[in-house]
């Protein structure tokens, strides 16, 4: 079971690095695909988190498990109605199941997190004042690799949870940029990827 988070190719677009690993896949054995995290209404969008599980499941005779939801919900409130929904507490439950997850790393170095652009200024504050560098879906790393817990995020999302994610044996980060580097240090010490891909440059910042 494969897990995908977000992806594109506009070099300008939120999500462009998975979009691109998503086109290059050949077709695949029978396999179940479930959407990691909900969407983000962010412009310009190479590809929404469903537009990736669809375009993955048309690759395999499994099940495409789309999450009919945003990323953040309003309020607390209206986060635990959506999680409730039928269809959505469907693609949560197969989290349980999931073997194998391919997630993006937002660095909050410039505009490099799509989850960071999306959220309320008082939030947004709040993260960098409690020294987010990195997010991987809602889970949200300080530079050591500490997940770091933000009041008026993980009560509002939709999607997997760090727990959950921690559960996973096999999750594929993909990265790409040097301005990226903090970002992706940050996601390997925290100890939720066990695998990279990223090109050389990037590779090179990391040695540095």
């Amino acid at each position: 079971m494969s897990v995908l988070q977000e992806a594109g190719d506009d070099p300008r677009a939120w999500g462009r690095t998975l979009r691109a690993v998503v086109d290059a896949l050949p077709e695949l054995p029978e396999v179940d695909v479930v959407q990691l995290v909900g969407g983000l209404a962010l412009e310009p969008l190479a590809a929404s988190p469903a537009d990736l599980v669809r375009a993955v499941g048309s690759r395999t005779a499994g099940r495409a498990w789309v999450l009919h939801a945003p990323l953040l919900a309003d309020t607390p409130g209206s986060a635990r109605t959506l999680r409730a929904e039928t269809s959505i507490a469907a693609a949560l439950a197969v989290y349980a199941a999931t073997d194998r997850a391919v997630v993006g790393i937002g660095s909050w170095h410039g505009d490099g997190s799509g989850l960071r652009a999306a959220l309320p200024a008082a939030v947004r504050s709040a993260c960098d004042d409690a020294g987010v560098v990195a997010d991987i879906g809602t889970t949200l790393l300080a530079q050591d690799g500490t997940v770091l817990t933000v009041p008026g995020l993980s009560d509002r999302a939709i999607g997997v949870t760090t727990g959950e994610l921690r559960a996973i044996p096999d999750v594929t980060a993909v990265a790409v940029g040097e301005d990226r580097a903090d970002a992706v240090r940050a996601a390997c010490r925290s100890g939720i990827v066990h695998r990279l891909v990223t090109d050389h440059r990037t590779a090179e910042a990391l040695r540095g």
